[in-house]
């Protein structure tokens, strides 16, 4: 019964003639072919796991790799915060705030520095760029989901540390390893997207979007000069600068800043939220802010929708349907 259960014959299924487990019909059948009930298919299934399981603790137990790798977190806070826009699940958000803070208290240091590793309640390994880079995206998606502007200020910490210690001026480049390293034959420069984004990719990316946010013309200038430097290479293998592709899609054609004051400024970032619009930052307030994009823009009697390009702002609105017709959606 057990073998039929789970579809073991006596010609292997699968490597050298093994059997693995596998399932094709339900309780239903299988307990009518042995004429029993579903229950009582179900307990004997179960007993027969105990007896399985009691062979296989006497087994050497595979290795378990526990330690936490930041860069690899950060783009999960970044998958969170995208999950948050497009289901408005209020845990995805706390799950990539809890991370975030866990990274910031635990696995940051005093000066600035992050680590790339963390076990056993110790943090370890000097960070690499992709960690840095990554947690920047993810500090900065956090911002668009909640607009604490605590996590702008953040990433704007963790940018200004890397261009102290991972920029190559003369190249316009970043190594992937810190000048506080100890030195190797080279300091390699990962350039190629791959099954997750090039550290130099993701790092133009948060440069770009910071530039924006804080009207730092350094940091879009650096931005740009990484493009243009891969851009000639981009034609004969696409699929190795994807990233690169967005940002460049960022810098030729439209890219709106949209920015949102007023008591109900988050109600109006859900709203805008239910459409698929990449070409876009957001920035919000509910109260006066210092930022370059919301000083000077808020309104205590009504919550107002700025839709800008290159810090040229059209007339506000006050609902999602006009800023939507501003930014190409007419029918919206």
């Amino acid at each position: 019964m057990f073998c039929d259960y789970y579809r073991i014959e006596k010609e292997g299924l699968w490597e050298n003639e093994n059997n693995i487990l596998l399932r094709k019909e339900s309780d239903e059948v299988i307990a009518e072919r042995h004429l029993m009930t579903k229950e009582k298919l179900q307990s004997e299934i179960q007993n027969c796991k105990e007896i399985l399981l009691k062979e296989r603790d006497k087994r050497i137990s595979p290795g378990l790799d526990d330690k936490h790798l930041t860069s690899w977190n950060a783009l999960m806070i970044k998958g969170y915060a995208d999950a948050y826009n497009a289901f408005g699940n209020q845990e995805y958000l706390g799950a990539g705030i809890k991370c975030a803070d866990f990274i910031w208290e635990r696995i940051r240091s005093n000066d600035g520095s992050l680590h790339h590793n963390y076990k056993n309640g110790k943090a370890s390994i000097n960070g690499y760029l992709e960690d840095y880079s990554f947690m920047i995206e993810a500090l900065i998606a956090l911002y668009q989901n909640t607009f604490d502007e605590n996590y702008l200020h953040k990433a704007k910490e963790l940018m200004d540390y890397v261009i102290l210690h991972f920029h190559d001026k003369e190249s316009g480049m970043f190594f992937f390893t810190s000048d506080i390293d100890k030195p190797l034959i080279a300091r390699k420069m990962e350039i190629h997207d791959n099954v997750i984004p090039a550290s130099n990719s993701s790092l133009a990316m948060g440069l770009y979007l910071l530039g924006i946010y804080f009207e730092n013309k350094e940091f879009k200038a650096i931005a740009k000069q990484m493009l243009n430097n891969i851009k000639k290479n981009m034609n004969g293998y696409p699929g190795g600068y994807s990233n690169w592709a967005i940002l460049m899609t960022y810098m030729i054609e439209p890219f709106y800043e949209v920015v949102i004051t007023g008591k109900d400024t988050h109600a109006i970032r859900q709203k805008l939220n239910n459409y698929y619009i990449p070409n876009k930052i957001i920035a919000g307030s509910i109260i006066d802010s210092s930022m370059p994009l919301l000083k000077g823009r808020f309104n205590e009697v009504e919550t107002l929708i700025y839709v800008c390009v290159n810090n040229t702002c059209k007339l506000p609105v006050k609902t999602v349907a006009e800023a939507l017709r501003i930014m190409g959606f007419p029918n919206s």
